[in-house]
């Protein structure tokens, strides 16, 4: 099977706490995360694109600035689950995916570097 990826990554720091957490991360801190966006398809449009690369930056660039310099769970979207990599990653791909539009056929995957050995990601189709 034939498979295209386009990517970008951009940085972001935040702050959490996590309750279920060992005790560091019970208090709040901050991370600067980088913010892997990668679409996967098996086919280019007419110009040779998967993506463009500029409505990615644009997309991811717009999420980010919600999360940015803010505690994550203060936000309504965690006000019910922990503020996680793999729980950011699910709320980012959604913003991302809803602000590119008709983009079925690919997938998105949001992969969250907390540091430079730990990260997390979440993957789906794009409707």
């Amino acid at each position: 099977m034939t498979l295209f990826e386009t990517g970008l990554s951009m940085t972001m720091r935040s702050r959490h706490y996590l309750p279920q957490g060992t005790s560091f991360e019970r208090e709040e801190h901050f991370h600067d995360y980088t913010v892997e966006a990668i679409v996967r398809g098996s086919q280019v449009d007419e110009s040779g694109y998967l993506i463009d690369i500029t409505a990615l930056r644009r997309a991811l660039g717009s999420v980010l600035e919600r999360y940015r310099g803010n505690v994550l769970n203060d936000l309504p979207e965690f006000s019910s689950r922990s503020p996680t990599m793999e729980n950011l990653a699910v709320e980012i791909w959604r913003g991302v995916s809803q602000a590119l539009g008709d983009a079925r056929g690919r997938t998105l995957t949001i992969r969250i570097w907390e540091d430079e050995s730990a990260w997390a990601c979440f993957e789906d189709e794009m409707r």
